[in-house]
């Protein structure tokens, strides 16, 4: 006599599996960016490179201090960069961006949040906080990323400027005053 399986035992054996696959997937990803920030520490000490250290990964190495303000997240940033990829060196990109901060990647967001304007430096970022599991252009999937980069300036909207003309305007009028 052959024996069936009921259709609800299969599909409950269906959805434990898709489950546990998700499980796994997230631990590979912290699994997998715990030993690129490994190797990217590794990589600092063994060059005696000192570095500022983000606690969500990024590592920046900064060579020229700039002496502005960083950036918020609201900002538009204007920065000269060269980007290589940390496993082999390869260049993948150069020019100027003058961008919102928040279309850009999560590492550049926390390196112009941290870093004053006018800094240089070299940025180190795990894949996580680049373009994760997506290629993109000559750029692997899960790819530590290698930025050398000149934060140029914050780009301040008009009404911003206006603004702050205003606030100066009447704070010098205040003191005056006063």
């Amino acid at each position: 006599m052959k024996r069936r399986i009921p259709a609800a035992v299969i599909l409950i054996s269906i959805v434990f599996s898709f489950t546990g696959c998700q499980e796994n997937e997230a631990f590979n990803r912290f699994d997998q960016w715990e030993k690129e920030v490994a190797k990217i520490d590794a990589y600092l000490a063994a060059n005696n490179l000192e570095a500022v250290k983000d606690i969500r990964g990024p590592r920046m190495v900064i060579t020229e201090l700039g002496t502005g303000l960083p950036a918020s997240i609201f900002n538009k940033v204007d920065v000269d960069y060269s980007g290589r990829l940390f496993s082999n060196n390869m260049p993948f990109d150069d020019g100027n961006v003058k961008m919102a901060l928040l279309d850009l990647i999560e590492g550049w967001q926390i390196a112009f949040t941290t870093l004053p304007e006018g800094s240089k430096a070299t940025l180190y970022i795990p894949s996580d906080n680049a373009y994760k599991d997506r290629a993109q252009g000559a750029i692997p999937a899960n790819s530590t990323l290698v930025f050398d980069v000149t934060f140029n300036e914050i780009v301040h909207s008009s009404n911003e400027v206006a603004r702050f003309s205003n606030d100066t305007t009447l704070i010098e009028t205040y003191l005056e005053n006063e």
